[in-house]
């Protein structure tokens, strides 16, 4: 099987939000194999134009099939996605 890829779409990586969700993302995957690409959509808004997102942050899990996108707050500790 494969890594898990996942993208996280945030809106300013300098924000103390953002900050937090990689942590929190990188804290709930520290046991599994997996690729995190963040995309700032205030630097890179055509990529985030290019897979249609409308809202951040945005964490999509593109590897396995199929596509899943997550909405939310994940600058809170305790995630617990199911993914």
């Amino acid at each position: 099987m494969s890594d898990a890829t996942f993208m996280l779409f945030i809106a300013g990586a300098n924000n103390p939000k953002s900050i937090n969700a990689i942590k929190n993302l990188k804290r709930e995957f520290r046991n599994k194999d997996y690729n995190l690409m963040v995309i700032d959509i205030l630097t890179n808004p055509r990529v985030a134009e290019s897979v249609g997102i409308v809202a951040t942050p945005l964490l999509m899990r593109t590897n396995p099939d199929p596509v899943e996108r997550y909405i939310g707050d994940f600058s809170k500790p305790g995630l617990n996605l199911c993914i």
